[in-house]
């Protein structure tokens, strides 16, 4: 009796240490995959501090960029008014000194693909409506071709015309006629603009 009574202490001993190990084991397999987690999460957080520091930069600069170009805030977007200097008077071929405007727009454009622009043309009210029209178109156009075939995906583009309407400036003046004579580039999000060409 006495033996098996110490059998009984003794597997019930052996039980109880082996439950020991047993609840042991499970304690450092659940605090292994707690570190497991903290280290995915540690690296997910770093991954995600990297990230917004790469878009910080990148949003500075883009931002840069844009100042460079003269880019102004409007409700349409950010938009770069080209003046009248790519253009002689009446003219829609390009000039060599408006070529230097284009080169920065043509290369901001190709390093920031996601950018869609809308090139807009507009004259003064010098001549007729109908020449004005004619000449806007052909100004906006000589400016997405000149920008197509420095590298920038024509899927980027589009273009419209607007002659003499939507002024900026009094028509009555040399500096306002010179004001209106322009192309503008307007860079919007990509549900906002038209279709390209």
């Amino acid at each position: 009796r006495e033996a098996d009574a110490a059998q009984v202490k003794l597997n019930a001993a052996e039980q109880a240490n082996a439950d020991k190990t047993a609840a042991l084991a499970t304690a450092d397999a659940t605090a292994k995959a707690d570190r497991e987690r903290l280290a995915l999460a540690e690296a997910a957080a770093k991954a995600d501090r990297e990230r917004l520091a790469k878009s910080d930069a990148q949003v500075g600069d883009l931002q840069a960029q844009m100042r460079e170009l003269n880019a102004r805030q409007t409700e349409r977007g950010m938009v770069v008014t080209l003046g009248d200097l790519l253009f002689n008077s009446g003219q829609a071929n390009l000039q060599p000194e408006g070529q230097r405007s284009m080169a920065k727009l043509a290369e901001f454009m190709k390093r920031n693909p996601q950018q869609r622009a809308a090139v807009e043309g507009y004259t003064d009210s010098v001549g007729s409506s109908a020449f004005n029209q004619e000449l806007s178109d052909r100004r906006a156009h000589t400016v997405l071709d000149w920008l197509v075939q420095s590298g920038v995906p024509a899927t980027q583009l589009s273009m419209q015309a607007f002659g003499e309407d939507r002024p900026v400036a009094s028509n009555t003046t040399a500096s306002g006629r010179q004001a209106n004579r322009r192309v503008e580039v307007v860079f919007a999000s990509q549900a906002a603009m038209p279709t390209a060409r």
